[in-house]
């Protein structure tokens, strides 16, 4: 299936424009959030990186005042966690994928399973392309936020590299998130260096000559 991937920022800023995403708040909440998981180490269990990162992208969308000022809330409907635009009828949910992330050529997975409530969620995403495809128009669902069409800020964060995107998922495979029918890359692999955990000297600054003090009479 031929999907839309957006690299360049001439069409990927006025996109994010349309979402109600702009590109600098992305990437300020993925930063922040990127430095908040660094602090993450080997003593640590296994899951607390991504639980982590989650956590933090989570807290900074929500509480960003940019994206408050353009209509986004918090939500956790069907105890999925992110925030929601209803004039856009948006939900908007940080996702942890795969290297692949970022990557134009290759479409990122999620990292871990999704439940019956995103795959719901994702199916919807499918149907409304159905609809739009033969003009059909869809049912509206019982409860409304059922019916909002999903997005994810899929990130990727290792000591390596640093890779994001705006991804609309469309596809789950034996529960992971597979595929999506519109990906707007906000950071390639390599364009940002690894994590750094707070307080990491470059070794050039790590002894600094004391000056030498002369007193004058």
């Amino acid at each position: 299936m031929a999907y839309a991937v957006l690299t360049e920022e001439f069409e990927v800023v006025p996109r994010l424009v349309q979402l109600r995403l702009p590109k600098e708040v992305m990437l300020d909440v993925f930063d922040r959030a990127a430095g908040e998981r660094a602090s993450v180490n080997s003593d640590d269990p296994m899951a607390t990186a991504g639980n982590e990162m989650r956590r933090w992208m989570t807290r900074f969308l929500r509480q960003h005042p940019a994206l408050k000022e353009l209509g986004w809330v918090t939500c956790a409907h069907r105890q999925i966690e992110g925030i929601r635009n209803d004039e856009l009828k948006l939900k908007f949910v940080p996702l942890n994928t795969d290297a692949r992330t970022g990557t134009p050529s290759k479409q990122p997975m999620s990292v871990s399973e999704r439940g019956p409530a995103v795959e719901n969620l994702i199916k919807g995403n499918v149907g409304r392309d159905q609809a739009d495809l033969f003009g059909d128009e869809l049912a509206p669902p019982p409860d409304p936020i059922d019916g909002y069409e999903l997005f994810y800020f899929c990130v990727h964060a290792t000591e390596k590299a640093l890779s994001a995107e705006i991804s609309r998922p469309i596809g789950l495979t034996s529960g992971f998130v597979t595929s999506f029918s519109e990906r707007i890359i906000l950071s390639q692999p390599g364009e940002r260096p690894g994590l750094r955990r707070v307080g990491d000297i470059a070794e050039d600054f790590a002894e600094i000559e004391k000056p030498t003090i002369i007193r004058r009479g």
